[in-house]
This record gives structure tokens, C-alpha cells and sequence, in this order.
């Protein structure tokens, strides 16, 4: 017997996907686009495009088809939220490659957290350094708190992250000063 699991989740913009589950696929989630818009539209369907996307677990490796930065991060937080960080992590790298490789900091951020859960520690600082070099990435209290991060701390290039943090705090003090 098939087994199907239907979770919808309406995302920004008045368009709603819906993750199903077919257990009969092992290790696949399929996306599907619903045909819900707000009740107080008065365009027409045509003038509304739904967001669809495909998931593949395969060979622990994760393929994601689709397009907008905002719907993949969102979709990202809440893999997130689930402490589901391969998938997670999936889904803010699609955004930033479909972003021209921009993304914002504090997306970076929690990609960053999700490589160090996953024990990618390369990937990890790779993302940290880019935004503390990119990003201008001020905030020590934050970075030296979060939990996620903390295995990385005894890793050499933790301290240069420290360091470049230090010196964009420095940066920044000398620029509020004049």
C-alpha cells in the first residue's frame, strides 16, 4: 500500500506549494504547485504564476529545480527549523547560485551553521570568510554564541575569522568616528 503525505505552506506573494511525500519512492519529496491566489485579487490567473519545485534525494545528493531567491530562502528557514540541514543547506546554496552568487549575510550565516552541523567545516569557512569579507560582518557577541558554530572553534581558521571581525569592528569605530 502507497502512503502519501501532503504538508502545504503558503509562501509570500499569495502562492502556496505543497511538499508530498510518496513512501513508495524512498527518498523522494515532490513540491507541487497549488492553484491558490489571495481571495482579494481581482487579476486575473493568467497575470499569477505558481512556484514549483522537484526534489531528488539520491545518492546523498540533493537536486533542486526552480527559480527566486525569497521563495528558496524561506523554503531553506524551514528545513532549518527542522534541523534538516542537508536540505536546508540545498536550498540557500540554489538561492545564491540563482542570485548571481549574492546573497544576504544572515543567509550566509545559517548556511554556514548547517555545513558545520554537517561536518563540512571547509564549506563552512568558506561561507564565514565571505561574510566577514564581503558581508563586513561586525557583530563578535553573535558569531561566538550560536551553537551551530561552536565545533568549529577549534579549528585555526576560526581565530581569523575573529581576527577579520575584529578588524571590520575597528573599521567600522574609525568611520563613526570622523
Amino acid at each position: 500500500m502507497k502512503k502519501q503525505f501532503l504538508l502545504t505552506i503558503v509562501i509570500p506573494f499569495f502562492c502556496s506549494v505543497s511538499f508530498a511525500q510518496n513512501k513508495s519512492l524512498k527518498n523522494s519529496t515532490i513540491i507541487l504547485p497549488d492553484d491558490i491566489y489571495s481571495n482579494f485579487s481581482k487579476e486575473s490567473y493568467s497575470r499569477t504564476k505558481p512556484v514549483s519545485f522537484f526534489i531528488t534525494k539520491e545518492n546523498d545528493s540533493i537536486t533542486i529545480l526552480s527559480s527566486n531567491y525569497r521563495v528558496f530562502i524561506n523554503t531553506g528557514d524551514k528545513f532549518y527549523r527542522k534541523k534538516d540541514f542537508k536540505a536546508a543547506a540545498a536550498f540557500y546554496l540554489k538561492a545564491f547560485e540563482n542570485n548571481k552568487g549574492l546573497g544576504n549575510v544572515d543567509d550566509r550565516l545559517k548556511t554556514a551553521c548547517c555545513f558545520s552541523i554537517l561536518n563540512k567545516k571547509d564549506s563552512s569557512f568558506a561561507e564565514l570568510f565571505r561574510i566577514v569579507a564581503k558581508g563586513h560582518y561586525t557583530n563578535l557577541a553573535e558569531i561566538n554564541a550560536i551553537e551551530y558554530l561552536k565545533p568549529l572553534h577549534q579549528d585555526k581558521r576560526w581565530r581569523e575569522v575573529i581576527g577579520l571581525i575584529n578588524k571590520n569592528r575597528n573599521a567600522l569605530m574609525d568611520k563613526m568616528n570622523k
